[in-house]
């Protein structure tokens, strides 16, 4: 018996329109893809560098910030010294006391040098004023003559040494700088000479004083 229906390669034809085309895998699809020459890079340009910041109380010579901050302290101090200690050798009434005045300037101006030079080698900024109360001392001497002017230059200069070698004391234990180091042993024995002729010279002023 004849089957009804459209012929057979009809049939087969139209299966193969309605399938689907098979592709290959992606993997496939990459490998059969011509090869493209990329681009060359162009290498990123490097980060600026960054600006460095020389911190106040820091040098590069080693110094810490206890160390910087007592030369600062201590240059204050020197320059109190040599200022009152000026005054003193045009103003004061003994000549012992004048004489006094002028080793300290010149003690003091010697020492500001050498701690000047340690500071410009570690870029630290010294200060070249005495600071508030240092000023309102000179202010207090510029308003004395005679033997009250002596007395109160000597208690000054006596009291500053005091000062300066208890900061030297504590200084030497902690600083790793050897310029610094010796420095500070320097002014230890100049601050002991000058203490012991301003405390000689108050003995005598005051046994004047008396009679």
């Amino acid at each position: 018996m004849k089957l009804p229906g459209k012929p057979l390669f009809s049939v087969l034809a139209a299966a193969m329109l309605a399938a689907p085309i098979v592709q290959g895998s992606p993997a496939e699809a990459q490998a059969n893809k011509p090869a493209t020459q990329s681009a060359p890079t162009t290498p990123s340009a490097p980060p600026a560098a960054s600006a460095v910041t020389i911190p106040k109380f820091s040098g590069p010579g080693g110094l810490g910030t206890a160390d910087t901050v007592w030369m600062q302290q201590k240059a204050h101090g020197a320059v109190f010294n040599v200022e009152a200690s000026k005054l003193a050798a045009q103003k004061a009434h003994s000549p012992q006391v004048r004489a006094f005045a002028q080793t300290v300037v010149d003690d003091d101006m010697h020492a500001n040098e050498t701690l000047g030079s340690i500071a410009r080698k570690n870029e630290v900024l010294l200060p070249e004023h005495p600071d508030q109360a240092q000023q309102k001392e000179l202010d207090h001497l510029r308003s004395l003559n005679g033997a009250a002017f002596d007395a109160a230059y000597l208690k000054a200069m006596r009291t500053a040494t005091q000062h300066d070698m208890g900061a030297e004391q504590a200084e030497a234990h902690t600083v790793r700088d050897r310029a610094l180091l010796d420095f500070v042993r320097q002014q230890q024995k100049q601050d002991q000479k000058q203490a012991h002729m301003a405390a000689q010279l108050q003995g005598t002023q005051a046994t004047n004083h008396k009679q």
